[in-house]
């Protein structure tokens, strides 16, 4: 059992609205923690910008800026952003509480992903994306860490623009993704579009396909020089057997040059469908024996019970017994 991390804002009301419950995930930028709408009576995700970036006007300027774009990408597979402020030296943002674990856990627990379970990982992500990608919105960070697996089933995007707002005190974008996802254009220097995101989404499918990544123990400079100069290794070279589609799909995705990439995730969104119309049930299922179906990616504790409702709330009270914060800490902010 996981004892609570500790923290010094735990308890306290921010704008005689949110109160703070629990610390549930921290990185570099931020803190995030679980609490409650005392005005709506609902919980909610509440991420607190750390003092190093609080401090900076242009960062709360822009974080003010990226939170109202946030709010506005309305899709069901995107963390829905509902309010943000600064409450005296505290800058903080408060979005839908997701009651489950993110990509990064679920891949960390199980070791890797059948090829339907991916794709239909995959499929969620790319509705997601691509809604934001209509809006001429970048996420600029997508990893494992920023999907969310909702005890319900679904899968959600979250974090949109933050990694923007962090250019603003850091100067340099190279440092804003984590680096095992950066594009050849972000480690470069060069700015980033939604086809940095797709190349990103390449790496995601290779590390869900194999549970492992490309590069997993390159130092910085060799990661950054394998980003800029090596093709991505072939996922069937970690996994036997995998369909000659699923190599194409993340070399597609992982192209140096970004005009060869998918140019969104709308467009990525209509290769996944097609392969996963395309590929045999027994090229789909390849290591279901060890990993199941699309349903057990979602755990056993919240399958038995008949509502949604009660699903969400038998699993709730197993994971607050047992304090084991959803949200992993590494990759939380």
């Amino acid at each position: 059992m996981s004892a609570p991390l500790q923290d010094h804002l735990i308890g306290q009301l921010l704008d005689d609205r949110y109160r703070l419950d629990e610390l549930i995930g921290y990185g570099g930028m931020s803190r995030i923690y679980r609490a409650v709408d005392e005005r709506l009576h609902r919980p909610v995700a509440v991420k607190i910008l750390n003092d190093n970036y609080a401090r900076d006007p242009q960062v709360r300027e822009r974080f003010a800026s990226e939170a109202v774009i946030a709010a506005n990408i309305n899709h069901p597979n995107v963390v829905s952003t509902r309010d943000h402020n600064a409450s005296g030296s505290l800058v903080y943002l408060v979005m839908e509480f997701v009651r489950g674990q993110n990509l990064h856990e679920l891949i960390s627990r199980r070791g890797r992903l059948t090829p339907r379970q991916t794709l239909s990982v995959l499929e969620s992500i790319c509705r997601g994306l691509a809604a934001a990608h209509r809006e001429g919105i970048v996420h600029r960070d997508m990893k494992p860490g920023n999907v969310l697996m909702a005890d319900n089933g679904e899968v959600k995007i979250t974090d949109f623009g933050l990694a923007r707002v962090a250019t603003a005190h850091t100067q340099s974008s190279t440092l804003l993704a984590t680096l095992q996802y950066a594009s050849p254009e972000l480690v470069s220097g060069q700015p980033a579009d939604s086809r940095s995101d797709i190349y990103a989404v390449g790496v995601m499918i290779f590390q869900m396909l194999t549970g492992q990544l490309p590069y997993p123990d390159a130092t910085v400079p060799a990661l950054m020089r394998h980003h800029l100069e090596s093709e991505t290794p072939l996922p069937s070279t970690r996994v036997p057997g995998l369909a000659q589609d699923l190599d194409e799909l993340v070399r597609f995705c992982t192209e140096k040059d970004p005009e060869n990439r998918p140019q969104d995730a709308g467009f990525l969104l209509d290769e996944v469908i097609q392969i996963g119309a395309t590929l045999s049930d027994e090229q789909l299922d390849l290591g279901a024996d060890a990993y199941g179906g699309i349903g057990d990616l979602i755990p056993d504790s919240v399958q038995h019970p008949t509502t949604v409702q009660q699903r969400l709330d038998h699993w709730q009270r197993e994971r607050e017994a047992q304090r084991d914060p959803w949200w992993v800490r590494p990759n939380a902010a």
